[in-house]
């Protein structure tokens, strides 16, 4: 070992030994250190730290008004340093002491905890470090991390930080009072993993995650603290690769931490999975005495030391390979990060299999049935009372085909036919420009030519036929046709034993999708789904098709709001995209479902990631699915201008328009809905005229295909009305709202979620352009009927709630305007993520009720963060942040200007001087806030 390392692990030792050393008695400290096992050297260097934490620090100078007193923790209170006045000990342990602080200056009277880590300014090495550290946990912005508001070295050296006060108590207290059981304690552990995740996410590794360092607020939330010696991971960072020399808790710690090795990512799942250990077993993990390299003991092992049968039971199953997997001695053998070891529990929670266990097939399928004990037991009881049921029919089938090497032949003979006929059907519909070359008239007549002579008398391979008719016709808006043909399969396959497990999971999945396409009785959909996916886990079905079945299921519980599971029926297909299978068309579907739930739950960032992935697989892998790319393309580009990349977004959309054009030679779903993507995109650009002109062909294609009275048509309707109140067009936004809730209730009757927004917007229109009183009654109209149709736990009621509450404070009704946003807030942090813009963007907009209500210093502090919060999750120049910084230049400049007004005007002004082609809505909005200061 060089002499380098040497030091820095002598240095370690050291901070350990005082550590301990502080927690006693100042009496007693001495003694213990001569007392102790310690070489000569670690104990000197502990003897310099006690001396310089006996030293007079900053906080001895008083005030101005405030008699010095002695250097004891308590007597400190009084004192000021910086901007603060130290009101209260909260609290000091071996390495800090903690305050309760006000500010003295704006915003004046603001609350904090306020920490000194004297021993981090013990070398200069130490206090650069400190410094550098500082400056990237101002990104760290997640509920469940307290929040920096400030941080300073004193002229003598000594390190400080103030940062949000956390009124709780620290996690195992807090679960030793309450007593929850095993879930609870998990789901505690999961809003901790996603804290750290978030961290990760940030290039932030917090290196000394452990008991005291996570406190428990009055609601049961878990709050992360303490990243006063967090490390970067940015490339080029100075000691990033190497050891360091920090504080941390040895009986926490990762094995590299005690050992100097590299620290990673990897090191804080072990300090995750030593505070998992000591939620679940009461203490730290254990090793063995005689083996000082063995891996930790298993906690099933521990397990069956404990009453607890519901504890013993989890631990000696995955949970205990989780946990065991968080706490591997090699950095390699554990999650590589905070976010894996979470999608693993959740994975445990949701009985779905977990990667800690790298079993096969039968552990996957045990897991299946564990979570679906009920479906499984009915499936097995009718394949035993019915000789036609799937499973018995496949083995039936497969039986005969054993005993019978003529059946097989005839059998390879009508699929190989039915391949050929798939293939005439595609065409149908081109998925490349090739395709489209062919005469369609041909094509569709060689189709129906083979489907009379060739499949005659072949009832599986005609009903396959029809299945695949039925779903062009569904692609094409013409249910009524595409219904009956799925009908027609599904009576030849009532009763008939020579249908299979995929024959039949093909017809039940078209009839889901349309029922799914035409809003029809969901309940019946959701079944045929459930029945297929079930049918698929237990014969061992196509992985290909079981993907596929999870896929269109996801769709389904998207469509109805169900976010969370959508997102579990993904992730669980996802998770068989191994290597070998990876690039297949499934996978990149896969791919772009996740990023379709994800920008549905306001995590963006995440979902541009899935979709650039699919996008990127279909083009490399799969050329000729031009038309699939279409799909992704589109939606690609829709979140692209969720975040303000609407140039991006503009040229990805008109080049998927020129290749729609040379493929199809006409107008299709795929091309309507880009043309009302592209609206959008174009007049948040400021290219009013252009939006218009894209709308308006919308509405043109939609009309020529499916008339004026479809859906899509209303869609494109909604678009116009958008690209007009954006402009400021008020009177024709609204009557283009108008006529798209008509268009909307026609179509989807009065309990559809589609008339709620459509009435919402109108709401909108009335509201902005200066009528809040006769928008009143829309928007309550609005929020009731999503509130009976999507229920009032979901994403879209919330944006229904914050649409009223907006109304509500153009009246005046500031009470019920507060309440409503609220719990907006409250149900997109409950069906979002921590990097969900939507709770931001609307505590920046509830910002001006609570100025209103005369709390000026809070609703200051809100609409900034509201503000950065949107910036970090969209980016400076989308359409929220920028409506949220004209909230920000009104709180903050009138009536009398705060700090942070001049830096806010400037900001501002460099905006409208940067981006020539600034929505109107928004140049409107900042021109106003300036004119008003």
């Amino acid at each position: 070992m060089s002499d380098g390392a040497s030091r820095a692990g002598d240095w370690q030792a050291a901070l350990a030994l005082v550590e301990r050393l502080l927690d006693l008695p100042p009496g007693e400290r001495e003694a213990a250190l001569r007392a102790g096992a310690a070489t000569p050297d670690i104990r000197e260097l502990a003897a310099r730290m006690l001396a310089a934490d006996r030293q007079p620090s900053v906080l001895d100078m008083p005030l101005a008004n405030v008699p010095a007193g002695d250097t004891g923790p308590t007597d400190l209170v009084g004192r000021r340093i910086g901007r603060w006045l130290l009101t209260g000990l909260l609290g000091h342990g071996g390495m800090s002491v903690v305050y309760r602080a006000r500010s003295l200056t704006p915003p004046a009277g603001q609350e904090a905890a306020l920490k000194l880590l004297s021993m981090a300014a013990a070398t200069a090495a130490g206090r650069a470090r400190f410094g550098r550290e500082i400056e990237i946990l101002v990104r760290l912005r997640h509920p469940g991390i307290a929040p920096l508001h400030e941080a300073g070295v004193a002229a003598d050296g000594t390190p400080w930080f103030a940062m949000a006060l956390v009124e709780g108590i620290d996690i195992a207290t807090w679960c030793r009072e309450q007593g929850p059981g095993v879930a609870q304690r998990v789901e505690l552990l999961l809003q901790v993993c996603d804290a750290v995740a978030h961290a990760h996410r940030h290039l932030v590794i917090h290196r000394d995650i452990k008991p005291s360092n996570v406190m428990v607020d009055a609601e049961g939330r878990a709050i992360l603290l303490d990243f006063g010696i967090s490390r970067m991971l940015e490339a080029g960072a100075a000691d990033v690769t190497g050891t360091g020399t920090y504080a941390f808790t040895p009986r926490y710690a990762a094995p590299e931490q005690i050992a100097g090795g590299a620290i990673t990512t990897a090191t804080d799942v072990y300090g995750l999975g030593s505070l998992l250990h000591l939620l679940l077993l009461g203490g730290a993990p254990q090793f063995p005495a005689h083996a000082p390299d063995a891996e930790c003991v298993h906690p099933a092992t521990l397990a069956r030391r404990e009453g607890d049968r519901a504890l013993r039971k989890a631990l000696s199953g995955d949970l205990g390979e989780i946990l065991h997997k968080s706490l591997a001695r090699d950095p390699a053998r554990r999650y590589p990060g905070a976010s894996e070891l979470a999608t693993d529990l959740r994975a445990w929670k949701a009985g779905e299999p977990v990667a800690a266990r790298q079993g096969g097939r039968a552990y996957r399928m045990r897991r299946f049935v564990a979570r679906h004990r009920l479906p499984v037991a009915l499936g097995t009881g009718m394949v035993l009372a019915l000789a036609v049921g799937a499973a018995l029919a496949l083995w039936q089938r497969q039986e005969a085909l054993h005993q019978a090497g003529q059946a097989r032949a005839a059998a390879n003979s009508s699929m190989r036919q039915l391949a050929f006929l798939r293939t005439l059907l595609d065409m149908l519909v081109p998925s490349n420009e090739a395709e489209a070359a062919m005469g369609r008239e041909a094509v569709i007549g060689e189709a129906a030519r083979r489907a009379r002579t060739e499949l005659s008398g072949q009832p599986v391979e005609l009903a396959a036929v029809q299945v695949q008719l039925g779903r062009l016709y569904r692609r094409i808006g013409r249910f009524d046709e595409a219904e009956q043909l799925l009908d027609q399969a599904m009576d030849l396959a009532e009763g008939n034993g020579g249908f299979g497990v995929p024959q039949r999971v093909e017809i039940l999945l078209a009839r889901a999708q349309l029922m799914t396409d035409r809003k029809q009785d969901p309940e019946r959909a959701e079944a045929y789904y459930r029945e297929a996916i079930a049918m698929l886990s237990a014969v061992r079905g196509s992985l290909e098709q079981w993907q596929s079945a999870k896929r269109s299921y996801a769709v389904h519980l998207g469509n109805r709001g169900d976010y969370d599971d959508a997102l579990s029926q993904v992730r669980d297909a996802l998770s068989h995209c191994d290597e070998a299978v990876a690039t297949s068309m499934e996978c990149q579907l896969l791919h772009y479902q996740l990023g379709t739930i994800y920008g549905h739950q306001g995590r963006v960032g995440e979902a541009i990631g899935q979709l650039e992935r699919a996008e990127r697989g279909l083009r490399d892998h799969h050329p000729s699915a031009q038309t699939t790319w279409f799909v992704v393309v589109r939606a690609l580009a829709a979140a692209y201008a969720q975040v303000g990349r609407y140039a991006q977004a503009v040229d990805l959309l008109r080049d998927m328009l020129d290749s729609h054009a040379r493929v199809f030679g006409r107008p299709t779903v795929d091309s309507i809905q880009a043309l009302t993507t592209l609206a959008d995109a174009l007049d948040r650009l400021g290219l009013f005229d252009q939006a218009v002109d894209a709308a308006k062909q919308a509405m043109e294609q939609a009309a020529s295909i499916h008339g004026a009275s479809s859906s899509q048509y209303a869609n494109a309707v909604t678009a116009l009305g958008n690209a007009r109140y954006r402009y400021g067009d008020w009177s024709g936004a609204l009557e283009d709202y108008r006529r798209s809730h008509a268009l909307m209730l026609e179509i989807h009757g009065a309990e559809h979620a589609a008339v709620a927004i459509a009435e919402g917007n109108v709401g909108n229109a009335l509201r902005d352009g200066g009528d809040a009183r006769a928008a009143l009654p829309w928007q309550r109209a609005a929020t009731e009927r999503m509130a009976r149709t999507l229920g009032t736990d979901s994403r879209r009621y919330a944006a229904r709630l914050s649409n009223l509450a907006r109304t509500r404070f153009a009246l005046g009704q500031l009470d019920q305007a507060r309440a409503g946003f609220d719990r907006a807030i409250e149900l997109y942090r409950r069906h979002g993520s921590e990097d969900d813009f939507a709770p931001h963007y609307i505590r920046a907009n509830r910002a001006l009720v609570r100025a209103a209500q005369g709390e000026t210093r809070q609703a200051r502090l809100d609409v900034l963060e509201g503000m950065e919060g949107v910036v970090a999750s969209q980016g400076a120049r989308s359409g929220m942040a920028l409506e949220s910084l004209a909230w920000a230049l009104t709180l903050h400049c009138r009536p009398a200007p705060s700090a942070d007004c001049a830096p806010l005007r400037r900001r501002a002004q460099a905006v409208l001087q940067e981006q020539a082609a600034l929505p109107p809505l928004e140049r409107r909005m900042l021109s106003a806030a300036l004119a008003d200061d």
